[in-house]
C-alpha cells in the first residue's frame, strides 16, 4: 500500500517547513509514503523551502490559479501514479497530522473511497459564533443533497482511493470541497468520516475575507453542483412555487364559483395558468439536466474504457 501526501501551497513559506516536518514517517500497513507539494504560484520562497526539505514531488504553477483547479491537478497527478491513496492536507498545518492513519484506515479496509476529517468544530477557539453556525448550516445543506451523513463538509483533510479519484473532476477555482462531495455522490461513491484534532491557527484564512465573502462563494458552488449533478430535485424545487401559487389561485376561484356561484375571478385563472404554465417549463428544464447528465456520463464510461 502507497501513500501519497498532497498539500496546496500558496504563500506558506513561514510555516510549510513544520507542516512537512510533520508529517508522519511510517503508518502500519503502508509500504510508501511520499509527498507532494502544489506551488500555487506563490510569490515568496515556498517553493525554495520545499526544495531544501527534499520532497518528494513538485507541481509549481507560474501564475496563481485557485485552491479548487490547483488540488485538481494533484488530482491529475495522483490518477497517473502508481500509489493507492491520496490524502489531502493544508499548508498552514491546520490539521494533526498524526490523524492520518485514522484517515486512511477506512480505505484500506475497503470501506470507504473518501473520508473526511471531522474537526470538533464547537471547540475550535479560532472560529467566531458565526464562522461556527455558518459552518454547520452548510454541512447540513450538503448532508441533504448528497444524501450521506456528513458533518464537515469544509474539511479540507481529506483521504481518497484511486477509484474516487478517476470520479471527480473540480471546476471551481474557489475550493473543492463541496463540490467533490456532490460529484461523489452522484457517482455513487462511499463517503466516511473519523473525528481529528487541529491544531492552533498560524495565520488567517485566505479563501475568504469575510463572511459574506465565504457564503457567496459556497451557495454558488452548491447552487452550480445541485443544478448540474441532481437537475430533476433542483429545478423541481424551483418549479414548486409556481405550481403551488397557480393551484392555489384555481382553487380560490373553484371556491367561489361552487360555493357562491360567483365567476368574477377570471383573472386569477388566467395568472394560474401562467405560474402552471412556467413551473412547467422550469420543470422541463430538469429533464434536459438530466438527459445532458445521463450523455456526460456514458462519454466519461467510454473515455475510461
Amino acid at each position: 500500500m502507497k501513500l501519497l501526501i498532497q498539500i496546496p501551497c500558496y504563500n506558506e513559506s513561514a510555516v510549510i517547513e513544520k507542516t512537512l516536518l510533520d508529517l508522519p514517517k511510517t503508518i502500519e500497513g503502508v509500504d510508501k509514503i511520499s509527498v507532494l507539494i502544489i506551488n500555487d504560484g506563490s510569490s515568496d520562497n515556498t517553493i525554495e523551502v520545499c526544495r531544501k526539505i527534499k520532497v518528494d514531488y513538485i507541481i509549481d504553477n507560474k501564475l496563481n490559479i485557485g485552491l479548487g483547479k490547483t488540488f485538481q491537478k494533484g488530482l491529475n497527478f495522483f490518477k497517473k501514479s502508481k500509489y493507492d491513496i491520496l490524502v489531502n492536507t493544508d499548508a498552514d498545518n491546520q490539521y494533526n497530522s498524526n490523524n492520518i492513519a485514522e484517515l486512511i484506515k477506512p480505505i484500506v479496509k475497503d470501506k470507504c473511497d473518501i473520508v473526511i476529517g471531522k474537526r470538533d468544530i464547537e471547540n475550535i477557539k479560532s472560529f467566531s459564533f458565526v464562522k461556527k453556525k455558518l459552518q454547520k448550516i452548510g454541512s447540513f445543506v450538503v448532508k441533504i443533497i448528497v444524501g450521506q451523513n456528513i458533518s464537515d463538509a469544509t474539511s479540507g483533510f481529506r483521504a481518497y482511493n484511486k477509484l474516487s479519484s478517476n470520479k471527480i473532476k473540480i471546476f471551481s477555482k474557489f475550493s473543492y470541497t463541496l463540490e467533490s462531495l456532490i460529484q461523489a455522490s452522484d457517482n455513487e461513491l462511499r463517503i466516511g468520516e473519523v473525528d481529528i484534532q487541529t491544531n492552533p491557527p498560524t495565520r488567517e484564512s485566505r479563501l475568504f475575507k469575510n463572511n459574506f465573502q465565504f457564503i457567496y462563494n459556497q451557495i454558488k458552488i452548491i447552487v452550480k453542483c445541485f443544478a448540474i449533478y441532481k437537475p430533476i430535485p433542483f429545478f423541481s424545487i424551483l418549479s414548486l412555487p409556481f405550481f403551488i401559487f397557480g393551484v392555489s389561485l384555481i382553487l380560490r376561484f373553484s371556491y367561489f364559483y361552487i360555493f357562491y356561484n360567483y365567476s368574477g375571478f377570471i383573472q386569477s385563472l388566467i395568472i394560474a395558468n401562467t405560474s402552471i404554465f412556467i413551473s412547467v417549463i422550469i420543470f422541463l428544464f430538469g429533464i434536459i439536466g438530466e438527459v445532458i447528465k445521463i450523455n456526460r456520463k456514458i462519454i466519461e464510461i467510454d473515455i475510461e474504457n
